[in-house]
């Protein structure tokens, strides 16, 4: 009986902790999809000598790219649908980053922006730096408010 009570202390304790941990783990999910489409989209802006750009939209959390020479052929990235249990998933936009990100055809880009994406009631962020003029992307992780992009997640 008293190994029994003991157990269950042990995953009464543990159990937020994982849960928290499989939280992270679908931002990072969630993050490193977002770089990917990204990073395709300024590939196809290379390929098709054309600018490219993209839509943010914050709730719900949505990608929308288009170049500038096939208008009418889009690419949506939905997380919330690729991603199990992302319900709560939101994006925020710092106070000066455009909802709008370009990339010309050489792949670079006019944009300098940064987006924040959170799941709502966990505190867990991560996020994503697209820097100008370069259009490189970095990824990193939301601690109190603040992006640090020191090391990879």
């Amino acid at each position: 009986m008293v190994i029994v009570a003991i157990a269950g202390i042990l995953a009464g304790l543990s159990i937020p902790n994982f849960t928290r941990n499989w939280q992270d783990e679908r931002l990072n999910s969630a993050s490193k999809q977002t770089i990917a489409w990204l990073d395709d989209l300024r590939r196809k802006a290379i390929q098709q000598s054309s600018p490219c750009s993209v839509e943010i939209s914050g709730n719900p959390a949505l990608l929308t790219g288009s170049c500038q020479n096939l208008p009418d052929q889009t690419s949506t990235l939905d997380l919330r649908a690729e991603i199990a249990n992302m319900d709560q998933l939101t994006f925020n936009l710092t106070s000066n980053s455009p909802s709008t990100w370009i990339f010309t055809p050489r792949g670079t880009t006019t944009t300098d922006a940064e987006l924040r994406m959170t799941l709502e009631g966990s505190g867990l962020g991560r996020c994503i730096r697209l820097l100008g003029p370069l259009g490189l992307l970095r990824s990193g992780k939301l601690r109190s408010g603040t992006c640090i992009y020191t090391t990879s997640y």
